[in-house]
């Protein structure tokens, strides 16, 4: 009795153990299938070509040529936008300058006819009849012409500040313009610039100054090389048509005697072979 329950045991465990092993030999099937699935998915991943690609706040996957068209597009219309701002944001501050400028200008003026009525006084007389009233309208003259000097001190200052930034301003737009020109042109270089600048002169009547006025709007500069290029191709001496030969005339040989030029496929057999006699 006691040997039967060993034996059963014994079963037991190993039934136990094979379940075991079973069930890990399983798990590891699976764990590989899985790895396998998963690095199946990265090269189908890696290997199609496509990538991800937002637009309008939406992900799309489309192929990475016009991914990479679509990131330019999208690079050169930010750069665009934002240069029309900055230009949008130097203009007001321009405007605001202005306004600024002419109303301390017309300060000036108020200034100077203030200063033209004291001119008509005589100061000479005036120290002799009445010292007191002479002191005082010396030191109103003088607050005024302090107040003036300071006011187009001011102003000069102003004006420099103002030109130094047009300049960098402008400065800034060249580049830009320069960079759009070598980006658009293909062969565009400080020669063809040169030689550009010479054809729009010559051409045109363009001048050096207006030509300079210019040099920011990569606009114009590319009309100036269509026509430039239109120029070259115009003056450009034609090929010379090539003359065919004309064919010569060919010769007919004439059979002794024929008189029959109809199709030996078309004869009967008795004109065949009158005709085949002809010819030996």
């Amino acid at each position: 009795m006691s040997e039967e329950f060993e034996d059963s045991q014994v079963d037991s465990e190993e039934l136990e153990t094979n379940e075991s092993e079973k069930e890990e030999y399983e798990n590891e099937e699976e764990s590989e299938g899985a790895s396998d699935d998963e690095s199946g998915a990265d090269d189908e991943e890696e290997d199609d070509g496509n990538e991800d690609l937002e637009f309008n706040q939406k992900s799309y996957r489309v192929p990475k040529d016009i991914a990479e068209a679509v990131k330019s597009m999208q690079k050169d219309y930010t750069q665009k936008t934002m240069s029309l701002a900055d230009q949008r944001k130097a203009h007001e501050a321009q405007v605001q300058f202005e306004r600024e400028f002419q109303k301390d200008v017309g300060k000036v003026y108020a200034l100077n006819t203030q200063l033209e009525e004291y001119s008509k006084v005589d100061w000479n007389k005036l120290t002799d009849e009445d010292p007191v009233l002479w002191q005082k309208l010396m030191s109103q003259r003088q607050a005024l012409e302090m107040q003036r000097q300071q006011l187009v001190a001011e102003l000069s200052h102003k004006q420099q500040e103002a030109t130094l930034q047009r300049q960098q301003e402008t400065a800034k737009l060249i580049e830009a313009s320069e960079s759009e020109l070598k980006r658009d042109i293909k062969d565009w270089s400080p020669q063809r610039a040169a030689e550009i600048r010479e054809f729009a002169k010559s051409k045109f009547g363009f001048s050096e100054a207006e030509l300079d006025g210019v040099k920011a709007d990569s606009r114009i500069w590319k009309l100036f090389n269509l026509a430039f290029q239109g120029s070259k191709v115009i003056s450009k001496p034609s090929a010379k048509p090539k003359v065919v030969p004309l064919a010569s005339p060919v010769t007919t040989l004439k059979t002794k005697g024929a008189k029959s030029h109809k199709n030996p496929a078309d004869m009967s057999q008795a004109e065949y072979a009158k005709w085949r006699k002809s010819y030996r």
